[in-house]
């Protein structure tokens, strides 16, 4: 009987993903608490989360692995992304003013209206990102962002201070 009612558990939570996302979050609760109190979470796993308007001001997320976390109108003001994993996530409306994105990887992230301001940007990836209306005036990048052929950049402020409007 008791086999019977753990399979029904797994389940439920296999067929149901708000209970998993619940359940994930729930999981991952203490990490996250200790991140908002010491800004540091070196190669920590915050996969899928939701931070949506989080200040995360400064915080340490150098390895960490935020894959298609919602990070949308969070504040990153330089925050360490060294090497981060942010492919699939949605940085819509984020404050990235001054941090270090050098190496990171944000293939198919969504940085539309994203402030990027004065951050680093040296071997980070951005294939097929959403830069659409996001704002890169003095980032400092190891190659033109306009090279990016499978880039969207609409009415994308680039890091001389140039429009570009491609791929819209």
């Amino acid at each position: 009987m008791l086999s019977v009612i753990r399979l029904s558990v797994i389940l439920t939570m296999l067929t149901a993903p708000s209970l998993v996302s619940h359940a994930t979050e729930a999981l991952f609760q203490p990490t996250v608490q200790r991140l908002q109190i010491t800004k540091k979470c070196f190669g920590c796993d915050l996969s899928m989360m939701n931070f949506v308007g989080a200040n995360f001001a400064g915080a340490d997320f150098s390895s960490a692995n935020l894959k298609g976390a919602n990070l949308a109108g969070a504040s990153l003001r330089f925050a360490d992304l060294e090497w981060a994993d942010l492919r699939q996530a949605n940085l819509t409306g984020a404050d990235l003013t001054g941090a270090n994105l050098n190496h990171a990887l944000l293939n198919q992230a969504n940085l539309q209206e994203a402030i990027l301001q004065k951050s680093q940007l040296e071997g980070t990836v951005l294939r097929d990102a959403d830069l659409s209306n996001a704002t890169l005036v003095n980032a400092v990048t190891s190659e033109k962002l306009q090279s990016l052929q499978t880039t969207i950049f609409c009415q994308t402020v680039l890091e001389d201070g140039k429009l570009l409007n491609r791929n819209c």
